[in-house]
């Protein structure tokens, strides 16, 4: 296990020297060891797919625009986190404490999470959907889609009519609402 304490790992952006995809021995190591974050830790723009990072402390963790696609954040506090904009597409986030986390903006609204559940194997394409109880109602990231559960049923309905996939879909926000909803729910 690797501890890292204090870190401000480069702001990656197009136009600064530094950059992350620079330290690949360090990248190559992120899918073989576990990271323990300091909280606070600028990640943004970093390049952790297939990273693993279970277990990580990245609570307060700047995570904008960071590409987390497939890594392992099992187990990982990410509350309170900035995930704006981060690529979190089959990322294994089973068991992670999203709470207070920030999503990417809808309709300049602040998104924070207050719950989170993973489908798998549904709709056209058998991908994870992400699905957030939220301070604004219910968000989705379903592959390239990300919105409100309004936006995610016109849009199933304007390209899934009649299908069964149609019905996949449908079901799962009923899920949904189950899960986020249900009566005498745990805090």
């Amino acid at each position: 296990m690797i501890f890292i304490k204090n870190l401000k790992v480069f702001n990656c952006s197009i136009n600064e020297s530094f950059h992350w995809s620079k330290l690949p021995k360090l990248k190559d190591k992120m899918s073989e060891e576990k990271f323990v974050f300091d909280s606070y830790a600028d990640l943004s723009y970093a390049d952790l797919s297939s990273a693993n990072l279970s277990s990580a402390n990245l609570r307060y963790a700047d995570l904008s625009s960071a590409n987390l696609s497939y890594a392992d954040l099992s187990y990982a506090d990410l509350s309170s986190a900035n995930l704006s904009y981060a690529d979190l597409s089959s990322a294994d986030l089973r068991y992670a404490d999203l709470r207070y986390a920030k999503l990417s903006p809808i309709d300049d609204k602040e998104v924070i999470i207050k719950d989170f559940m993973s489908v798998c194997g549904l709709g056209s394409c058998n991908r994870q959907t992400l699905i957030f109880d939220t301070n604004i109602g219910i968000v989705l990231q379903c592959g390239c889609f990300y919105g409100t559960e309004e936006a995610f049923k016109k849009q199933v309905k304007e390209t899934r009519a009649g299908t069964n996939y149609e019905q996949e879909y449908l079901k799962m926000l009923e899920l949904a609402h189950v899960r986020f909803f249900r009566p005498n729910k745990e805090e």
